[in-house]
């Protein structure tokens, strides 16, 4: 009976090292956070540091011309 008990308390040590091993992975939780700076220049703005301001180009103002069918 002892001997039973020891194997059982044994096999429960096992499987609790082995379930934390997994629980302490070095993969990511979420996305990283991305700077303000970082963000503006991905989303192809002008970062003014002085002013901590995303500055984005003004859109065109007058739409192409059509082009003549021929």
């Amino acid at each position: 009976m002892a001997r039973r008990l020891v194997s059982v308390v044994l096999f429960g040590a096992f499987a609790l090292a082995g379930c934390s091993s997994a629980a302490t992975s070095n993969a990511p939780a979420a996305a990283p956070a991305y700077s303000a700076q970082a963000e503006c220049e991905q989303n192809h703005g002008v970062w003014r540091a002085a002013l901590n301001f995303c500055e984005y180009p003004a859109p065109d103002r007058h739409p192409a011309p059509d082009r003549p069918r021929y």
